[in-house]
């Protein structure tokens, strides 16, 4: 009777525990924690079918290979819950952790299977069962029991729910002490009702899970969000060992968990030199450009305990490259705009021109007419009167004409920067101007010809005016990331250089631009003129 009952028992336990398992494949969260939790069960699944089997051998054969059965469940329970009761309370078990734990269970397992060779887990072994205990079989007994405690102790601190705690250490308590009082005799059964009773703790534990939310939801969530956010996220502990970093961290920095910090400092270094581990300050922000044009902005956090004692930095990467890419065009724009306003102008400026060249230059054809009339009628008087109108006029035509030239400035953008010096230098007659070009003028530099342009056109003027040179050296350097004009003459220079309208004019300019400008002369030894631009500035890229 005591074996049918027992039989009804394990094949009803048999039943839950696979309605359970299969509930969890369907219903449950894909995750470790869910699969160490159904391998629990499925190992208390082979357990109880095992026990059927003790019932129904009619050999020592046939009793043995039912034992066998039986501690494929018994040796990997303890380890499997301990692993399962890690995932839950958020710890990842390194490598040998693993290794440790079934390797222990793998060990045991295998002495069972080999017992009949040295007798270290059981001394002896009937046909119905009756054994005697070896020493191998107590170091078993307190593996499984220690691993299955140390999983209580490390979730049950976690509980809030009063009934979470209750369904837990019933979980554990009710089949460690059916155990206990099979093992000591207590009680006269004819089989081991422990898998029974672990396949109803298994069950309240599915169902304090599921009812009052026993798994770490938040854990779960935020690990899941922290690691698909576009948002890169480093942590580290005060030995600056990486305890977690997300996806969008390890697609541009090459370090993982477990790395030391250092490594990472010492290549962020080789971009930004503030970016390092200052442990002092709570909060610090840093804009880092690493490889392909990338910018990122790093906010780094650091955590004190209660006692302002340093615990750990968290590192927050926001990548910045399309808000860069987006202001540029904004900027490009800008100048667009600037461009259309300036050429409207420059059309009005140039009506002006025209209209007072061709007025200026009508009167003076009208007066040589006249004059011309007046040198055939030899009337010298005349003449004269005619030709000095005639000088007035085009004086004060020049006068009108240098006006709205000075309004009118070079605003047409070369594509390259060397054509509009070229044509500066090739139109000065009065002196000899040798130009030497450094670098690859290229249209991305086109930007910058407006201002060095202007620049080079007011060194010659004042050249011309002040200088008394005979020769100028002009020098124009392409760099990657920056151009530089240097201008030098062979005139008289000057001890003390004064700045009029022409170098206030060249420095406003170059200035504005992002640039300097440096003029250096001494009495006898010309003026020396050298002018440097960054390739990106104030919009202009």
């Amino acid at each position: 009777m005591e074996s049918i009952l027992l039989g009804v028992i394990n094949v009803f336990s048999i039943i839950m525990l696979l309605y359970s398992v299969g509930w969890l494949l369907i219903r449950g969260n894909k995750n470790r924690i869910t699969y160490s939790f159904v391998l629990c069960q499925l190992l208390i699944v082979v357990w109880c079918m095992a026990q059927l089997l003790k019932i129904a051998a009619l050999s020592r054969l046939q009793m043995l290979v039912a034992y066998d059965i039986s501690y494929v469940g018994m040796c990997f329970i303890g380890p499997t819950w301990l692993l399962f009761c890690l995932y839950y309370s958020n710890k990842k078990p390194a490598i040998p952790l693993y290794i440790g734990l079934y390797g222990i269970a793998i060990f045991h397992y295998l002495v069972v299977l080999t017992n009949e060779l040295h007798h270290l887990f059981y001394t002896y072994f009937e046909m119905d069962g009756t054994q005697a205990e070896g020493l191998l079989f107590k170091t078993h007994i307190f593996y499984t029991y220690g691993c299955i405690i140390a999983g209580i102790i490390l979730i049950y601190g976690s509980f809030i729910n009063r009934l979470q705690k209750i369904a837990v250490l019933s979980s554990a308590i009710i089949p460690f002490l059916l155990n206990v009082c099979y093992l000591s005799h207590l009680f006269q059964w004819e089989g081991d009702i422990t898998p029974a009773a672990f396949s109803v703790s298994s069950i309240l534990i599915m169902l304090a899970a599921y009812r009052y939310h026993f798994l770490n939801v938040n854990a779960l969530a935020f690990d899941k969000a922290f690691r698909m956010v576009s948002e890169g996220i480093v942590i580290y502990n005060k030995s600056g060992k990486i305890t977690y970093v997300n996806y969008a961290v390890t697609n541009f920095f090459p370090i993982t968990i477990n790395d030391s910090i250092d490594q990472f400092f010492q290549l962020a270094v080789s971009y930004d030199k503030t970016l390092v581990d200052n442990r002092e300050i709570s909060e610090s922000e840093h804009m880092l450009c690493v490889e392909n044009n990338r910018t990122f902005q790093v906010k780094k956090y650091n955590h004190f305990d209660k006692k302002k004692h340093y615990v750990a930095t968290t590192m927050i990467f926001t990548d910045m490259t399309r808000h860069y890419e987006l202001l540029a065009r904004t900027k490009e724009l800008a100048v667009s705009n600037q461009c259309l306003a300036i050429e409207k102008e420059r059309n009005r400026i140039a009506q002006e021109v025209h209209d007072t060249t061709g007025h200026t230059l009508t009167m003076i054809q009208s007066l040589m007419n006249l004059s011309q009339l007046e040198l055939d009628n030899q009337d010298i008087n005349n003449l004269k009167e005619y030709l000095s109108q005639a000088k007035q006029l085009a004086n004060h035509g020049i006068k009108e004409l240098r006006c709205s030239i000075n309004n009118l400035r070079q605003q047409s953008s070369y594509e390259l920067v060397t054509q509009g010096i070229l044509q500066l230098t090739r139109q000065v007659k009065e002196l000899e101007i040798e130009v030497c070009i450094q670098g690859e003028d290229h249209p991305r530099y086109s930007h910058l010809s407006v201002v060095l342009y202007e620049s080079m056109r007011e060194v010659i003027t004042n050249c011309l005016r002040y200088a008394k040179a005979t020769h100028m050296d002009v020098i124009l350097k392409f760099r990657e990331t920056s151009v530089e004009l240097y201008v030098f003459d062979n005139g008289i220079g000057c001890e003390k250089i004064i700045e009029g309208n022409g170098l206030t004019g060249i420095r406003t300019r170059i200035e504005g631009a992002g640039g300097t400008v440096k003029v250096i002369s001494n009495s006898m030894e010309g003026f020396q003129t050298i002018i440097k631009l960054p390739l990106n500035d104030g919009g202009n890229i």
